[in-house]
């Protein structure tokens, strides 16, 4: 256990917390939004660090790129969220807390990934940011989800949760 996985604890523990005052409706919009914002960031940030040059390396160029449309993203999503949960005041009821506390899971877990996935980039070498990343059972579990997978693979039955596409004889 390193000080990554206390990080992670602390933001992931934050969140549900958080999610379980503030009830599904919020927490739902946040988890959904935040999920984009992952999402926009990693396919923006590869053609903008290309463009825009604010660090020597390529691959700590893209990290740090990646951070900041992620935290930018973040920013406007959460801002969303809060607008759209002012529109629908969606309500769960007597399972407000609980159902929040499934979303904030949810939302700390992608908050997470965010975190882990900029500190593993922005170490091409491996040895600072990546190795930490490695060394942290947290760490490695939020940036590649292997339980996850393990659980999907058995509950499906499949033997991998990766798609091979099958040989075509083609070249």
């Amino acid at each position: 256990m390193n000080w990554l996985d206390l990080v992670l604890i602390l933001v992931i523990g934050g969140a549900v917390v958080l999610e379980m005052v503030r009830g599904i409706g919020r927490a739902a919009f946040d988890a959904l939004l935040l999920y984009a914002a992952l999402w926009g960031a990693d396919a923006a940030a590869l053609p903008l660090a290309a463009r825009v040059h604010l660090a020597d390396g390529a691959a700590v160029n893209h990290a740090d790129i990646y951070a900041l449309l992620l935290v930018t993203f973040g920013v406007a999503a959460l801002g969303v969220a809060r607008f759209l949960y002012g529109m629908t005041q969606f309500d769960a009821g007597m399972f407000e807390a609980l159902l929040g506390l499934g979303a904030g899971a949810a939302t700390g877990m992608i908050a997470a990934h965010g975190i882990v996935r900029a500190l593993a980039m922005a170490d091409p070498t491996g040895t600072a940011g990546a190795a930490t990343v490695a060394g942290s059972f947290v760490g490695h579990e939020m940036l590649t989800f292997p339980t996850y997978h393990a659980v999907m693979d058995t509950v499906t039955g499949a033997t991998s949760y990766r798609r091979e596409l099958p040989d075509l004889g083609g070249k």
